[in-house]
């Protein structure tokens, strides 16, 4: 299968021209034809309700769904001078200036007329037509002999109705119409200078220097308005220039003054009051604006132009404030926030920032740890100062320095009724009298370990450090830990309905649940690895603040994955195309965001603070429909909505395709599947509009092709697709199996004659099959004797790795028992440690044999099945965890939750169980660490500890047990030392699920083994 992708269209192209002065509300792109137009000259355009932008320019007609343009073209003509124009039902034409009527509908063309040199049966109409029937009426046989000569015709102005009915200008005012008939007129020359358009219903129009009136369709007689908003009678000007764009390219109404752009609405209460509001003041300059489209609901402005292309304005949901020129040591990157009213943020550097900006702040407090700054509930901060924990009252402006007996630098504060805890580098304590109160210090060696973060979860404090996390009871004053974070580089967590958002540095982020912890899904690119905040608005949307971006997603989603790990969480990704100056994030800092009573959040930022209203995030459609547009076999274009059949040589099958979208192109996210080939899904790009398959064999086929349809769950996703077949080749029709029959039947009759003429070496076939027998009990003797050699090795094992560690537990437990025998603490210890191991040997031993005994008696059945392997390494890292703490060793899962392989779980837990027994006995004071790989054929899983190692024999002996090259026998061993059944054992079970096992190992060095699973 060969992908193919189409000229790459870069959405990072952000406008930059002379004299156009861009502005934080939009993020402006400029297309020209060094990025996709084949000219520059535009001269409309027409956002369909499909999605889909239409642009009409001097040589041709082209389609842009936002990411990629598209050239139109069709036998009858290549579309010169193309006028694009709507119905009142939304039924889109395509005119050409000679006469030329096209239907372009979900990329079907249909020929209405056809046109001829220097015909005038062509109408550039602004507005919307009735139905095509009446254009049809007025341009036929030509507009002379039918259309009244009194129409203003540069252009005609057009509204409709009804389907039958409509206005047009006139020469002298305004006409209404039904079919070619006259119903009544209206004239209007005492208003000068007429431009009309339409805004709800509603007939507006312009006049005598910018004064505003209204056409009753019901008194027909005109009506004086009111303009009220941004632009009102008061301020705008008669001299100036109004410029309108309204319906007739499924625009919003609007209008230019100057150099702004205005939207028009009217009073839901009075049609005679018109509100208008600024939606941006950055249009384009030194060019002539062709065409302006304004989509309101999706916050989408599309200009055309006549030398600079096309303009697309995406309206930034986010705001990036940035304090203007930084003192000289400091920059606009932050971590800290205080909120200091409903509308103020005191930041690091000594700044307050509102929506409108920062300026210095009046408090100017000297720090030299940024990270960290507190505010209790009586409104003092609380913060560090050459290393001097310092409470400060901004009421007064007083400053108290808090005793700090430890020396430690504080690192974060949680306040809990009357007490203040505080974590520092390695303990916690409590502000009591001006004095930090010592609690606990943590025993480790890491000169990093940190607390970044404490808060009263579960009636226990959760202690957050770089070396995991920690849950100290203060009613006991007992700690643990949890486990499965331990070394994980944990910095923030945050409670969500008993459910815990857990962040790292770089390991992912995890969630936790009744004493679950579960590492979450991190997304395409890894984009998820290193989550700063989590944050939950109003809408139940979950937040997550990255290093590359910020995300959003259900957290019913979240909760849904959590549950089963195969469910697939959608995500949204907003980037610098929304606001976000850099889409770097800060984290590390308590608290990781600010929610503000105004509404607002406000998120640190390597280049500033971003600030938006989550609720208030007007996300780009993703409901709009995916398109299959044309289909090629060898070739030759079908019609994709018949159900073809392809010869049975058939090459290559090439599909095109397409689908709207306005919004990130990282949150188009497309994928495809060919049931019948290979049902998997395939993730595509934004910029590839076609894929090849070559090569295909006979059979029934269904390509689909769907998208995510955002964070939608009654309709995950928007799909499309079509089925065909190919033709099976002559060997594998019928009529072949048929002639191959009678060509059977004619050999068997011929054989039948030829076996009367070889009725004599009768003998000699007998005494074939006499050897044959003989060779037959043969084998079956051998399978004797192995059956007899295997229950000899059942007796051995028994008498000596079940007998002999039996033994020793007896004698040493009769030599501690003895009442002549005085042993002293040490002694005994020793002696319990001895019972301890060669107890854990005798479990191992018996485990291993009964696994053993039931795979010589073939009683393991294979079941395969998709296995999480990042889940399941982690599940035995889990349960062998504290086995390997007390040998002092760590056990590291760096085995991606995301990879899915093909095999049967429970078979492979066993095998990777005893692989990792083995480990952690030979590993004191070390570390076993799972990693994995893939290539085309292969997912192998490599586990690798620092250990003892294996000698020479002992590998020599191992690898022929797992070669088959020689009759395993298990080694007799007890204690702590000798392998027993455990590599018979992997050898017998790694033949049953066809995995190759490699062992690796140095004495003193360690020992690797890997696992080779085929895909």
């Amino acid at each position: 299968m060969i992908l193919r992708k189409t000229i790459a269209l870069s959405l990072g192209l952000l406008f930059s021209c002379a004299g156009l002065n861009a502005q934080n509300d939009f993020h402006i792109y400029n297309y020209t034809t060094k990025n996709g137009l084949p000219e520059n000259n535009l001269i409309k355009i027409h956002l369909a309700k499909d999605g889909y932008l239409w642009i009409a320019f001097g040589n041709g007609l082209l389609r842009f769904d936002g990411n990629n343009f598209k050239k139109i073209n069709t036998s009858d003509t290549p579309f010169p001078n193309v006028f694009i124009n709507q119905t009142l039902n939304g039924e889109k034409y395509f005119m050409d200036a000679s006469g030329y009527i096209i239907h372009f509908d979900n990329g079907i063309i249909d020929t209405l007329r056809k046109g001829s040199d220097n015909a005038l049966n062509y109408l550039n109409i602004k507005g919307v037509l009735p139905d095509i029937n009446t254009y049809l009426e007025l341009t036929t046989p030509h507009v002379n002999e039918t259309v009244d000569k009194e129409w203003d015709l540069n252009p005609l102005i057009m509204f409709p109705v009804n389907s039958k009915e409509y206005i047009v200008r006139t020469k002298t005012g305004v006409a209404w119409f039904k079919g070619k008939t006259k119903i009544k007129e209206l004239n209007l020359e005492q208003y000068k200078g007429r431009k009309f358009f339409s805004v709800s219903d509603h007939i507006y129009f312009f006049h005598d220097n910018n004064r505003l009136s209204r056409l009753n369709l019901t008194t027909w007689q005109t009506e004086a308005c009111i303009l009220s908003g941004k632009l009102n009678h008061s301020n705008i000007s008669e001299q100036n220039i109004i410029r309108l764009y309204w319906n007739s390219n499924n625009s919003d109404p609007c209008f230019q003054y100057d150099y702004s752009l205005y939207q028009i609405e009217a009073d839901s209460l009075n049609p005679n009051h018109i509100i208008t509001d600024e939606i941006t003041s950055s249009l384009p300059q030194n060019t002539l604006i062709t065409s302006v489209i304004y989509n309101k609901a999706d916050q989408l402005v599309l200009i055309s132009t006549d030398i600079k292309g096309l303009y697309v304005y995406k309206r930034n949901c986010f705001k990036t404030l940035v304090y203007d020129k930084p003192e000289a040591g400091t920059n606009n990157s932050y971590f800290c926030q205080v909120a200091l009213d409903s509308n103020t943020i005191y930041t690091e550097w000594n700044r307050e920032f509102t929506i409108h900006g920062a300026k210095k702040s009046r408090f100017n407090l000297i720090r030299n740890y940024s990270e960290n700054i507190f505010v209790d509930k009586r409104n003092n901060f609380w913060y560090v100062q050459n290393s001097d924990l310092v409470r400060f009252d901004p009421s007064t402006g007083r400053k108290k320095i808090i005793y700090n007996p430890t020396g430690e630098i504080p690192l974060c504060f949680y306040e809990e009724g009357d007490s203040l805890w505080v974590g520092m580098v390695k303990s916690f304590g409590c502000v009591v009298n001006d004095s930090i109160k010592h609690i606990y210090t943590f025993d480790n060696n890491q000169s990093n370990f940190n607390i970044l973060q404490i808060q009263r979860l579960e009636n226990k404090l959760w202690i957050c450090s770089y070396t995991g996390i920690y849950r100290y009871n203060t009613a006991t004053g007992a700690m643990d830990t949890l486990h499965a974070l331990s070394s994980k580089f944990t910095y923030h967590f945050t409670d969500l309905d008993d459910y815990i958002m857990i962040s790292t540095f770089g390991r992912g982020y995890f969630m936790y649940h009744d004493n679950i912890v579960k590492l979450m899904p991190s997304g395409e690119k890894d984009a998820l690895k290193q989550v700063h905040a989590f944050i939950r608005d109003k809408n139940d949307f979950i937040w997550l603040m990255t290093n590359t971006g910020l995300f959003k997603t259900k957290f019913s989603d979240l909760k849904k994955y959590f549950s089963d790990t195969t469910y697939s969480i959608p995500f949204i990704q907003y980037n610098e195309e929304n606001g976000i100056l850099n889409p770097e994030f800060n984290g590390g800092g308590e608290p990781t965001y600010l929610r503000l009573k105004n509404g607002f959040v406000s998120l640190p930022n390597v280049e500033g603070l971003v600030w938006f209203k989550p609720e208030n995030i007007v996300d780009a459609p993703t409901n709009l429909s995916i398109h299959i547009d044309k289909i090629l076999v060898d070739g030759v274009g079908i019609k994709k909505d018949s159900v073809p059949l392809f010869p049975s040589n058939t090459q290559t099958i090439h599909v095109e395709f397409s689908s709207p979208h306005w919004g990130n192109a990282e949150n188009l996210n497309r994928e495809y599947m060919l049931k019948g080939f290979n049902d998997q899904w395939v993730t595509l790009p934004p910029t590839q509009t076609s894929v090849d398959f070559s090569g295909l064999k006979s059979g029934h086929y269904t390509f689909i092709i769907r998208k995510q349809n955002g964070l939608n769950d009654d309709l995950k996703f928007i799909t499309a697709s079509f089925n065909f077949t190919i033709k099976k080749k002559f060997y594998e029709q019928i009529w072949f199996w048929l002639l191959m029959i009678i060509v059977a039947l004619f050999i068997i009759v011929t054989a039948a004659r030829l076996y009367a003429r070889n009725i004599k070496r009768k003998n000699i076939v007998l005494e074939t099959n006499v050897r044959l027998r003989t060779a037959e009990l043969m084998r079956v003797n051998d399978e004797l004797k192995n059956s007899v050699s295997i229950k000899d090795k059942l007796i051995s094992i028994l008498s000596h790795d079940i007998v002999t560690p039996l033994r020793f537990i007896s004698m040493v437990a009769r030599k501690s028992s003895n009442e002549n025998a005085k042993l002293d603490s040490h002694q005994l210890q020793t002696l319990l440690g001895e019972i301890r191991n060669t107890s854990e040997k005798l479990h191992d031993n018996a485990q291993n044999i009964l696994l053993w005994i039931k795979q010589q008696n073939k009683r393991i059945e294979v079941k395969k099945s998709n296995v999480a392997i990042g889940a399941l390494t982690e599940e035995i890292t889990e349960q062998l965890q504290d086995i390997a703490a007390s040998n002092g060793s760590i056990i590291v899962n760096s085995i991606s939750y995301d990879d899915i392989i093909q095999s049967d779980e429970n078979i492979l837990s066993i095998i990777i169980h005893n692989i990792v027994s083995n480990a952690i006995k030979f590993t004191m004071n070390g570390k076993i660490e799972f990693s994995s790989k893939e290539n085309s054929s292969s997912y192998i899983i490599s586990i690798e500890d620092n250990g003892s190692g294996i000698s020479k024999e002992q590998l020599n002996r191992i690898r022929k047990i797992l070669n088959k090259e020689i009759i395993p026998e298990p080694e007799q061993s007890s204690g702590k030392h000798g392998f027993g059944l455990g590599y018979i054992i992997i050898s017998e079970l790694s033949s049953l699920i066809n995995i190759t096992v490699e062992v690796n190992s140095e004495s003193d060095k360690g020992t690797t083994v890997t696992l080779i699973i085929p895909k």
